[in-house]
């Protein structure tokens, strides 16, 4: 059986492009990135095969720009962001009395 080299969370950043740790046990609890595998008790890391065949994955997904940085949610048109600018119905009430 060959060695596989193993990376901690800290180590991950050349894989997925951030090292916001929140971000990727998100992407673990939502199935989008490999479980990690626990070594001990306190130990928690990813195998060098599950990071490659995940990249490999994410190579093969057509470009798709997440919103969040700089951006505005999909769906978020003028009228949209518009409307939310409207008075709440309470204060609408408030103001006729």
């Amino acid at each position: 059986m060959a060695v596989q080299r193993v990376f901690a969370i800290d180590e991950l950043a050349p894989f997925t492009g951030t090292s916001v740790k929140s971000t990727i046990w998100r992407w673990v609890r939502d199935g989008l990135f490999p479980e990690p595998v626990r070594v001990g008790h306190e130990k928690i890391v990813w195998l060098e095969s599950d990071l490659e065949k995940w990249q490999q994955a994410q190579r093969a997904k057509p470009y798709v720009k997440l919103h969040g940085v700089g951006g505005r949610p999909k769906g978020t048109t003028k009228a949209v962001l518009e409307q939310r600018k409207k008075p709440v119905a309470s204060k609408q009430r408030r103001e006729a009395a």
